[in-house]
């Protein structure tokens, strides 16, 4: 057969095919076989502790943690003091207690447990919506009583004063209910104060309102308040039609704000302050964001100053400032660039220190350095061909960082992140 003519039928043969494959569309193998790979499915199932999250004990004595493998479920923990890895507790034991508990069968090595808060002697977990402390070596199991939180109100945290919205504007009532303060006064629909918006908040008709939202950082000694403005007024919607309902015989509308890469018609947010004692407004007009990445507050310990962190849209640059919240300035303290993007970019504030603990890129690999917030000197802490990923502990009295990276060391899998002691 000459190549024409073999060509030829080669490529009938195949429109064939794909025109059989197209009309008959993918079988339920070949559905079963991509839902497979959905992450959920593959985490801890086929691909395990991709991500292991420590539980620091709250006496400061050790850390826990979960891992897993094909045979199950195991708890472990690293007391300080004894610098190795041993089983958490008996979880033979907490699966018999956990079944009389819970009347079901609980196996040891699936223990339905999510971890709320340890210490050496106690554990507080959670199961079947329930939760649960253990004390040890005795093993003394405790249902404990929850206390329902209202989610639309934000308690300061000297406990005297109650925030929260009404009528799109900002307000705090004193926890007796005798004083009730309004912060901001020009709150209206599509110019919300005190609130935010949600990623997946999906809205119901062509008006509909969307769902309640309360965003409020209070400060440490409770002198000040930390919110948003959630601006709606030049945001555009993206459409869905819901056919799920059969009773209504026709699609139920909904929508949501969403923008596409380069968009300007989107949410924005503002931050604002106020001063509790005075009612005085802080609005930051200059630093409107998206709500897709809004700019992040975290409190000093020195009152009326925040630290500013702002990763500007496009992920190619992210400053970090000092705000003075009563002399209503900021000061520059870094800012980090890139040409292509800066990756999970991250800062610990260690006031104790004087410094913060900062990841950058600069040397085209991420490391760790050590970033003067009197000076705004900045002073390497690692160094290599690796990368890291995360810091997940800072041991302010000890000065030790632990941190996690891949491909530190020759011959390991570098997709694999490992703990590493400074």
């Amino acid at each position: 057969m000459k190549v024409r003519q073999f060509l030829t039928a080669l490529l009938f043969s195949i429109s064939g095919f794909l025109s059989s494959a197209y009309a008959q569309g993918p079988s339920k193998e070949d559905y079963n076989r991509a839902v497979s790979f959905l992450w959920n499915n593959l985490t801890n199932n086929k691909v395990f502790n991709t991500s292991v999250q420590p539980v620091w004990f709250g006496d400061s004595t050790g850390v826990g943690f979960v891992t897993r493998d094909k045979s199950g479920k195991y708890f472990n923990k690293v007391v300080f003091k004894e610098g190795k890895v041993t089983p958490w507790f008996d979880q033979e034991k907490v699966a018999q207690l956990l079944s009389g508990s819970l009347k079901i069968e609980v196996k040891a090595n699936d223990l339905p447990v999510i971890t709320v808060s340890a210490r050496s002697s106690k554990l507080t977990f959670r199961v079947k919506g329930k939760n649960y402390e253990i004390s040890f070596p005795g093993y003394e199991l405790k249902l404990q009583e929850e206390e329902k939180r209202n989610e639309l109100e934000a308690h300061s945290p000297d406990g005297k004063w109650i925030a929260y919205m009404k009528e799109y504007n900002l307000f705090i009532r004193s926890t007796s209910g005798e004083t009730v303060k309004q912060l901001s006064h020009d709150g209206k629909r599509g110019y919300e104060f005190g609130t935010y918006y949600g990623w997946s908040d999906i809205i119901e008709g062509e008006n509909g309102e969307r769902p309640a939202r309360l965003s409020v950082n209070w400060s440490p000694d409770s002198k000040f308040i930390q919110t948003y403005i959630t601006d709606l007024r030049n945001a555009e919607k993206m459409y869905l039609l819901d056919w799920s309902i059969d009773s209504l015989y026709k699609p139920k509308l909904l929508s949501y704000y969403r923008g596409s890469p380069g968009d300007t018609t989107m949410v924005k947010m503002i931050p604002v302050f106020y001063t509790v004692e005075t009612g005085e407004e802080y609005i930051k007009q200059e630093l409107k964001s998206t709500h897709t990445n809004p700019i992040d507050y975290r409190w000093s310990k020195q009152p009326g100053i925040a630290y500013q962190e702002n990763a500007i849209r496009g992920y190619q640059a992210v400053e970090l400032h000092r705000c003075d919240i009563l002399l209503k300035s900021e000061e520059l303290l870094y800012r980090e660039t890139s040409s292509t993007n800066i990756d999970n970019y991250q800062t610990q504030i260690i006031e104790e220190w004087g410094k913060a603990v900062i990841t950058s890129e600069r040397d085209g690999w991420k490391q760790l350095w050590l970033l003067d917030i009197k000076d705004k000197s900045l002073k390497r802490i690692t160094s290599g061909i690796y990368y890291v990923n995360q810091v997940v502990h800072v041991d302010k009295k000890n000065r030790v960082i632990l941190f996690l990276a891949s491909g530190k060391e020759p011959g390991r899998n570098p997709y694999h992140q490992h703990f590493y002691k400074l």
